[in-house]
């Protein structure tokens, strides 16, 4: 009889340890299980990312200095870009932007790129005390002036930049065009109002590039 006790008191030592034991297994499984599904979802939220709805993609960079939408057109100056002589004292509407006013032109006074004006003060601004609405650099005009072919935007993309490079950068366009001699890439973000535009020569690489942001301060 005594035996008889021991063995059930055994058994019964041995299923309150197993349970124990599975308890612990489980709570660290719910554990492990939470960490990976915090991971995975950093990383679909870090893939979804797309850069044409981020602020930081519309620059330029000259002599390794950004310029980004939003910025001062006249902190071009330090870089020997100024607006063109007559455009200098035409005003921009209040919360307006304005198309074919910001021509910027080296120390030879060669138009060498251009920016889109745009206001966001409650009251007229001249051209230049707006801030850079949009940008655009084209080989026909820049080819004259060495530091204007080094300008980069997003990605390291510039003027010489192949289209295999700038797929690998920018994905596939929304829209494309193609014509005698030039193909055209349209990428657009979600904002009306912010997009790139990507043109390459019958060779394939870039020729101009233009960018668009009239909602950086949102």
């Amino acid at each position: 009889m005594k035996n008889l006790k021991k063995v059930l008191m055994s058994c019964v030592c041995l299923s309150l340890l197993v349970v124990l034991i599975t308890g612990c297994e489980t709570k660290k499984e719910t554990k492990d299980t939470k960490e990976e599904t915090k991971s995975e979802t950093k990383k679909e939220t870090k893939k979804e990312t797309n850069i044409l709805d981020d602020n930081k993609s519309y620059l330029f960079i000259i002599d390794g200095k950004k310029i980004y939408a939003g910025d001062k057109i006249s902190s071009l100056s330090k870089f020997g870009y100024n607006i063109r002589e007559k455009e200098k004292d035409q005003e921009v509407p209040a919360n307006k932007y304005m198309i074919g006013a910001g021509n910027m032109t080296n120390e030879t006074d060669s138009i060498i790129f251009s920016v889109t004006p745009y206001n966001i003060e409650s009251s007229a601004v001249k051209v230049t005390d707006a801030v850079i609405g949009g940008f655009r650099l084209s080989k026909s005009y820049a080819k004259n002036d060495e530091k204007a072919m080094n300008i980069e935007v997003y990605g390291k993309i510039k003027l010489g930049s192949t289209m295999e490079e700038v797929e690998k950068v920018f994905g596939q366009p929304e829209s494309k065009n193609e014509g005698t001699g030039y193909t055209t890439y349209r990428y657009k973000s979600e904002e009306v109002y912010r997009n790139y535009t990507i043109r390459f020569d019958e060779n394939n690489v870039v020729d101009s590039i233009e960018w668009q942001n009239l909602v950086f301060n949102n």
